[in-house]
C-alpha cells in the first residue's frame, strides 16, 4: 500500500496496540529510557523514529501526487509525519494510564481530522 492507503493503515496499527497493552507498555518504557544518549537502545530508537518519519513523509507526498490530498511541501509533510507518530505514542501512553480512554476512537478522530485538513488545503 502506498499514499493515503498506507496512512490509513495506522488505524490497524493502533487497534493492534489496543490488543497488546504489555507490548505497548514495554516499548514506550524502553523508548523513554533510550532518550539517554548512553542508553544501549538509543541509536535504535533514533533510527526507528527516523524510518517512521521517512516512510510517512513519503506516503503523504505520494497521497498528494495521487491527488488524494492537496499539494504539500516536503518540509510540511515531514512535520505531519512526525505529528502522526507522536499522536500515536502519546495516545498509547495516555491509554495505558487510563484504560477507559478509547484508544482506537481517539486516533480515528484525529486521523479523520488530519486527512480532512489535508484535503481542504486545496480549497
Amino acid at each position: 500500500m502506498h499514499g493515503l492507503a498506507y496512512v490509513q493503515t495506522l488505524r490497524t496499527r493502533i487497534a493492534y496496540s489496543r490488543e497488546n497493552p504489555a507490548w505497548v507498555g514495554f516499548f514506550l518504557t524502553l523508548g523513554s529510557e533510550a532518550t539517554a544518549v548512553d542508553h544501549p537502545a538509543h541509536d535504535y530508537f533514533v533510527r526507528r523514529y527516523a524510518r517512521i518519519a521517512d516512510r510517512l513523509q513519503s506516503e503523504i507526498e505520494q497521497a498528494a501526487n495521487d491527488g488524494d490530498i492537496a499539494s504539500i511541501a516536503p518540509a510540511v509533510a515531514r512535520v505531519e509525519a512526525q505529528r502522526l507518530s507522536a499522536m500515536m505514542d502519546g495516545l498509547q501512553l495516555q491509554w495505558l494510564l487510563d484504560p477507559g480512554l478509547d484508544l482506537v476512537a481517539a486516533f480515528d478522530d484525529y486521523l479523520d481530522a488530519v486527512i480532512d485538513r489535508w484535503r481542504r488545503a486545496a480549497d
